[in-house]
């Protein structure tokens, strides 16, 4: 009998093994700036962030730095963070709806740092603030790697491809990368979107309209020198969650020369190709 109860208790503990395993297989940590200032903040603040799929969710009141567990496959961290600003709480991706923060107690009332960072120069829209139901709309994204995200991988494919030579590749490159931009365009009611992208915006589809109808490997590039100032300028204002290199070609465009932007700090030149491959420098770093 003894001997009975401990098989079966070694397959009990060999399923819970089996099911950790499974957990952690799908499982992701990160650890996020989330605003407040006291206990009672911490409770709303965890409470917001259990949902189906996450395991974890702490909050230090000192550190103001939300840690998360959860599973890949069920959550991921933009959700959990859009939660905990309807809540009433800013953090570094979203702003909490005005209302939302206005109905936390007083005592739960934190200094609201993060506006700071999409609101100036010029002040937040009143009319996204004041929004009575918090709607998906009503959230103001923080950081730019996360609303240009798809935007700056579409530049860094169309450096690539130019670099590859190919005319096809190139004007395939800048057909996602003027659905990049079409996409930052539907989004004209958040504030980073006006105080960055507007500026630059109708250049940007005017040059990634030419480049992908072009069978011109010459021409593709020259556009592409325009491209890379508008770019460069949005990159400096909304900076990724990575480095980027500015590189700096002095013979293209018969010795005006020309810049480009990389992910990596190796000179691979977009416009010599294999021809002049190394011919280049890095300029800066936008970090």
């Amino acid at each position: 009998m003894k001997t009975i109860k401990i098989i079966i208790l070694v397959m009990a503990m060999s399923n819970v093994i089996a099911g950790c395993k499974s957990q952690l297989h799908n499982s992701k940590t990160e650890v996020f700036k989330v605003s407040g200032v006291c206990n009672k903040c911490k409770s709303t603040i965890e409470t917001a962030s259990n949902h189906s799929g996450v395991s974890i969710a702490v909050w230090d009141v000192d550190e103001r730095r939300l840690t998360l567990t959860y599973d890949t496959t069920k959550t991921n961290s933009d959700k959990i963070l859009k939660q905990i600003a309807y809540a009433g709480y800013d953090n570094e991706r979203y702003l909490a709806p005005d209302e939302a923060y206005a109905n936390l107690d007083e005592c739960c009332h934190y200094a609201r740092e993060f506006i700071k960072q999409v609101s100036e120069p010029t002040k937040v829209d009143q009319n996204i603030q004041n929004t009575e139901v918090a709607s998906q709309d009503t959230l103001i994204e923080v950081d730019g790697s996360v609303i240009f995200s798809r935007f700056y991988e579409a530049y860094f494919s169309l450096k690539d491809a130019l670099i590859n030579g190919s005319p096809t590749l190139v004007a395939s490159a800048a057909k996602e990368l003027h659905a990049s931009a079409a996409e930052l365009e539907g989004k004209q009611n958040v504030p980073i979107i006006k105080l960055v992208w507007i500026p630059y915006s109708s250049k940007i589809l005017e040059i990634s309209s030419f480049i992908q109808t072009t069978k011109q490997i010459e021409s593709q590039r020259m556009k592409f020198k325009e491209l890379t100032s508008s770019v460069a300028n949005i990159l400096e204002k909304a900076k990724p969650n990575y480095p980027v290199y500015l590189d700096h070609c002095p013979m293209f465009d018969n010795g005006k020369g020309a810049d480009w932007l990389s992910k990596e700090k190796e000179i691979r030149n977009p416009y010599y190709g294999s021809m002049m491959m190394n011919c280049g420098s890095n300029k800066a770093v936008i970090n």
